[in-house]
């Protein structure tokens, strides 16, 4: 696969209540990182997920948001505009990578993910 998802979130209008449906649901574990609620789940290789409050409370449901690895997010979210989806948040660097949210043609939230170099 060329192009993994790589993260999953869920922007929600109550993390609590979320955080405790995915515990009881599929017996998640998850450790809190300052109100951010850090998914572990077992899957054949590494991958993870969060939980975290809306940034879109009052205006966007609570929804999960893929992020899908790319070689380039800044090409990559041309490339989405071109195919008819619409910048929520542009390109914008993270401790881990390089991230950029937009809304596909049916409005589903997608997040581009480029991962930071790792050091040799």
């Amino acid at each position: 696969m060329t192009h993994p998802i790589v993260w999953f979130e869920l922007a929600s209008d109550d993390t609590a209540g979320a955080k405790r449906f995915y515990q009881e649901m599929f017996r998640w574990k998850i450790e809190d990182m300052d109100g951010y609620g850090m998914v572990k789940v077992n899957v054949a290789k590494e991958f993870g997920a969060g939980i975290k409050a809306n940034p879109g409370r009052g205006h966007v449901p609570s929804h999960w948001a893929p992020f899908v690895g790319v070689e380039d997010v800044k090409t990559a979210t041309k490339k989405a505009v071109k195919l008819g989806a619409k910048v929520i948040h542009d390109a914008q660097q993270t401790p881990w990578g390089i991230v950029s949210t937009v809304l596909d043609p049916t409005g589903a939230p997608l997040n581009l993910w480029q991962a930071k170099p790792e050091k040799k």
